[in-house]
């Protein structure tokens, strides 16, 4: 019991973080502070409906870090790993292939040479 109340509250001040982050820094709207305040109250009231709300919140950011995580690591790649790969192979040229271990045979197998292979 005491664990879904914990995650309840973790959960609305999840969701009351951004709203009062948004009024402070973009949209100066009192109207986000009474929305985030009554979420709040209503979660610390334990209110039914508050859950349900919630619920839907987490499954919002489960989703938006599905998305969030593939942009990050497309930026890291395309702007990160792709050009210092470029700038690898611009000072690295590949080595010539004359001292290879490579060991030509021209041999034509028979079937003796399959009798004993170990």
């Amino acid at each position: 019991m005491a664990s879904k109340r914990l995650e309840t509250l973790e959960a609305a001040i999840s969701l009351v973080v951004p709203l009062l982050f948004f009024y402070i820094f973009w949209f100066p709207n009192l109207l986000l502070v009474v929305v985030a305040g009554a979420i709040l109250v209503l979660a610390l009231l334990s209110v039914p409906p508050v859950p349900w709300l919630l619920q839907k919140w987490m499954a919002l950011l489960h989703f938006v870090g599905i998305i969030n995580t593939k942009i990050l690591l497309a930026i890291l790649f395309f702007g990160v790993l792709t050009p210092v790969a470029w700038v690898y192979r611009l000072f690295h040229k590949p080595a010539k292939k004359e001292n290879s271990n490579f060991v030509q045979r021209d041999h034509t197998f028979s079937a003796s040479d399959f009798e004993r292979t170990f």
